[in-house]
């Protein structure tokens, strides 16, 4: 019996080789889009800072959700998605150069703040990501990411603190956190303590 995915445009279940193919074609995608560490560097720190502003309860009075949005447009371009752990499993097997060791540590680490994620009231989990970079045409990395947003409405200081939870949970599950989930949550709790 093999594993069958989402529907197709044709009403039909998607296959495992299908699957494949339709995740080769989103690391082409995000390879072609991948932000350019040297020609995009205020980009990428602006888009950064940006969503800071938007998750906190008093984004500063020139935030602009619209930008914040068109900005974001531009970086989704640069990641390869997976809706589902098996997927995100078969993704990182067709990254080049990631050890199978390595693929199981990024899966444990981002499955954990996915389970998290999932439980949370305010926090609307949408997959699970590679985001690819370049420097001048060069593939220069691949970050792993899990897309989360705030549900609509919701109360900040909720999510706020409900993401910090997201953060740490690699934690809870015997990983350590990473630096990047360490400075956010620790700018997060600052808020928080304000």
């Amino acid at each position: 019996m093999f594993e069958t995915g989402p529907m197709t445009r044709r009403g039909t279940q998607e296959s495992a080789v299908e699957r494949m193919e339709r995740l080769r074609e989103r690391i082409k995608t995000a390879e072609k889009f991948a932000l350019d560490v040297g020609s995009e560097a205020a980009f990428i720190q602006q888009y950064a800072d940006m969503c800071d502003a938007e998750k906190f309860p008093n984004p500063p009075a020139d935030f602009d959700p619209d930008e914040l949005k068109d900005m974001e447009e531009r970086v989704l371009k640069a990641i390869a998605k997976a809706d589902t752990i098996t997927e995100f499993k078969e993704l990182l097997s067709l990254i080049p150069g990631l050890s199978p060791q390595h693929a199981l540590d990024i899966l444990e680490h981002e499955n954990a703040h996915a389970n998290v994620a999932e439980q949370m009231e305010t926090v609307d989990f949408k997959g699970y990501g590679m985001v690819f970079f370049q420097d001048g045409g060069e593939l220069v990395s691949v970050t792993p990411v899990v897309l989360t947003d705030r549900v609509e409405g919701a109360d900040k200081v909720r999510f706020l603190e409900e993401s910090v939870q997201v953060l740490e949970a690699p934690g809870a599950y015997g990983h350590s956190m990473s630096e990047d989930d360490e400075r956010e949550a620790s700018r997060m709790k600052e808020v928080l303590d304000t």
